[in-house]
């Protein structure tokens, strides 16, 4: 299975050739929270920390509740695309954690890849490849992340990016 995520420009799964278009997550939330999980690298989130990347610093009453039906509807958007959601993305001890399938490619963590690549080829005097890794890293984040989304945790990774 060929699973590609593009967080830049657009919030997209392709998978096998089939792309998954942002139109089809839970709206804005719904991004947010796949996002979030992506670039976590698999790494458990807490539920406080996924709440206030959505909500910021006021979030809803039942914040919780509403957090749920978010991460069941990305595991209906991965399982509809033939990822078994249910195993991949988990929840325990407060926390939520996605685990992509190996060999899976995410535009953004490509491009930090490059751009280290790029580092390492340069200090090695290798010009073409430290050129090639660059251009690579250029390439997928010409385009902002996650654009129309704000929010302090957008932000920041809109910056280390």
């Amino acid at each position: 299975m060929a699973l590609r995520i593009f967080l830049a420009g657009r919030v997209a799964v392709e998978v096998d050739g089939r792309l998954v278009d942002e139109e089809q997550f839970a709206g804005r939330q719904g991004r947010l929270v796949f996002a979030c999980l992506v670039m976590a690298h698999g790494r458990p989130v807490p539920v406080e920390e996924l709440a206030e990347a959505i909500w910021g610093e006021s979030p809803p009453a039942s914040w919780r509740k509403a957090l749920s039906v978010i991460v069941s509807r990305a595991r209906a958007l991965l399982a509809g695309c033939g990822i078994e959601g249910a195993n991949v993305l988990t929840s325990a001890f407060g926390c939520y954690r996605l685990d992509l399938p190996p060999g899976s490619w995410v535009d953004v963590l490509v491009a930090i890849e490059s751009v280290h690549e790029a580092e390492k080829a340069l200090a090695a005097d290798e010009l073409e490849a430290s050129n090639d890794a660059a251009r690579r890293a250029a390439l997928l984040t010409r385009q902002l992340f996650l654009p129309g989304d704000e929010g302090a945790w957008v932000d920041s990774k809109s910056r280390e990016l």
